[in-house]
């Protein structure tokens, strides 16, 4: 894996593992010298946040995962394959690493290098 796909990876999975906050029950007392309906006011705008939190993570999530995938489709096509053959690769090798329980970006990555590996050899003789 090339060092651009290695940045693209390791910023994905630092988003796997970032920590939003917890959600709070609708009784949960966030400050008990405050109202009841102070602290339901409070914790329904600390879930709402936390709900936008999530939404903005999985939105960067999805922009770092397309950019990984596009360079590895890049790197695809650069074996000589079409971008339509390339993108076959891809989702076939993105099965593969799945059904062996192995669906991270390395594991994809590897499903990848091996199917066109295999198929360049196929090419060849």
């Amino acid at each position: 894996m090339n060092k651009e796909l290695e940045l693209l990876a390791k910023q994905y999975i630092e988003f796997e593992g970032k920590e939003v906050p917890e959600r709070l029950l609708e009784n949960y007392i966030i400050d008990a010298d405050k109202s009841v309906r102070w602290n339901r006011e409070e914790v329904k705008k600390h879930n709402e946040n936390r709900k936008a939190i999530i939404l903005e993570n999985k939105k960067q999530k999805n922009q770092l995962y397309e950019a990984w995938k596009q360079k590895v489709l890049e790197e695809i096509m650069k074996e000589g394959f079409t971008t339509k053959q390339a993108e076959h690769i891809y989702d076939f090798a993105y099965d593969e690493a799945g059904c062996i329980g192995d669906s991270t970006l390395v594991g994809i990555y590897d499903a990848v290098t091996y199917v066109v590996q295999f198929l360049n050899e196929l090419k060849e003789g």
